[in-house]
């Protein structure tokens, strides 16, 4: 069993006049990352994908979570499914980037699944004892739509979305958002060089700063940017599970055809 870092050379503070910053170790040291994987990526509500990303019966979207590979799908009952984009028998993947099938197939040894998982052709192994294809499927990953988003967790037992938003739904609304009217204006990708907490203390220096942004692409998790557009005003969503709202000046850009910027008075989040 591996052993638990040593955690020791840290005291949390709830005083902000007292509370320092956690030792530069914990930022880079491995054990720290893989820590962070199982507790936090490979046991959390992720966001993966936009419901417009698998809007028709067919359509397939590959992603992954840190270092485990995905596909989202949405089946013949319009139903969205997720699985690890790892074929049972050699490990190779069953879906390349997005698009449109009837169903999934490994392109090593032609196995071929339908959107539910189920293995529907094994090319050459008619005979095989000991082996029924009706007992062989992709294995499965909890998923759930929340807005306009698709978010996956890979802990079977993990409470529900909705439960770990608690009330944000409504906070959104109250402020005069609806969701499900989102639609994606702008995506942009970035490679951050380190784990998850340096990650996310970056984050929110970004929300506050925008010279930050320069030094975030010097900065392996990854993040994804993602703003959307609801009557001139945009929500923001981070691969760090950090959702905040801010003021757009929308509706002025579009009147002029240009594309909505983040207002920056000193005050709003950016």
């Amino acid at each position: 069993m591996r052993a638990a870092p040593d955690l020791s050379d840290y005291t949390p503070s709830e005083n902000l006049a007292t509370a320092a910053t956690m030792p530069a170790r914990w930022y880079i040291e491995p054990e720290f990352l893989t820590l962070e994987a199982e507790k936090i990526f490979y046991k959390t509500w992720q966001p993966v994908a936009r419901l417009e990303d698998v809007a028709r019966i067919g359509d397939f979207y590959s992603c992954e979570v840190l270092d485990q590979p995905l596909v989202i799908v949405r089946n013949r009952e319009d139903e969205l499914r997720a699985f690890y984009n790892v074929c049972p028998h050699r490990a190779a993947v069953v879906a390349h980037g997005r698009g449109n099938r009837k169903s999934l197939q490994c392109k090593y040894h032609g196995w071929t699944f339908d959107l539910d998982g189920k293995l529907l052709r094994a090319p050459e192994f008619e005979g095989v004892k000991n082996w029924s294809a009706e007992e062989v499927w992709l294995q499965s990953v909890r998923v759930e739509a929340w807005g306009p988003w698709i978010f996956v967790n890979l802990e079977p037992t993990a409470e529900p979305l909705s439960t770990t938003h608690g009330a944000i739904a409504e906070e959104i609304a109250a402020a005069g958002f609806n969701l499900d009217k989102m639609n994606l204006i702008e995506r942009r990708d970035g490679c951050v060089l380190s784990g998850a907490t340096l990650g996310c203390r970056l984050w929110r220096d970004y929300e506050r700063r925008r010279r930050v942004r320069r030094r975030l692409h010097a900065t392996a998790a990854r993040i994804r940017d993602r703003l959307y557009l609801v009557d001139g005003r945009c929500i923001h969503v981070g691969r760090c599970r950090l959702l905040w709202l801010a003021q757009a000046s929308g509706r002025r850009n579009q009147r002029r055809g240009k594309r909505p910027e983040l207002i920056d008075d000193g005050n709003t989040k950016s």
